[in-house]
């Protein structure tokens, strides 16, 4: 039944959210969405911004790697990658992403190095 006054509000809308840029996953959130609109700079700086709050967050690493393979930056890419695994030794994308860029520096035998002496 409707009630008259103010339309009553679902607790979807009863709040606004809070942006929060003071955390990383405002950046990365942000850095996602200016990927989706072809702004790999924005991105980018997005995801870079994420990693200095974050520095510890294998995944946000694992993100800014995709974008700094993008721009051809390899050598970035790879030591976020690096990171990200020894941060998080279970994070699969981050392995699939390592593979991805050993076999794009052919160097596929580098992928077993990190495996060796490590428990999962």
């Amino acid at each position: 039944m409707h009630r008259a006054g103010r339309p009553r509000r679902s607790s979807r809308t009863a709040r606004p959210s809070r942006l929060r840029p003071g955390e990383a996953s405002f950046h990365v959130n942000l850095g996602a969405a200016l990927r989706k609109t072809g702004d790999i700079d924005g991105a980018l700086t997005e995801l870079r911004q994420a990693t200095r709050l974050a520095p510890q967050d294998a995944l946000a690493l694992t993100y800014l790697e995709l974008l700094l393979s993008e721009k051809k930056a390899y050598d970035e890419a790879h030591e976020a990658l690096e990171k990200a695994t020894r941060l998080d030794p279970k994070l699969a994308a981050a392995w699939t992403e390592l593979g991805r860029m050993e076999l794009r520096r052919k160097q596929p035998a580098a992928l077993l190095t990190p495996w060796r002496g490590r428990a999962c």
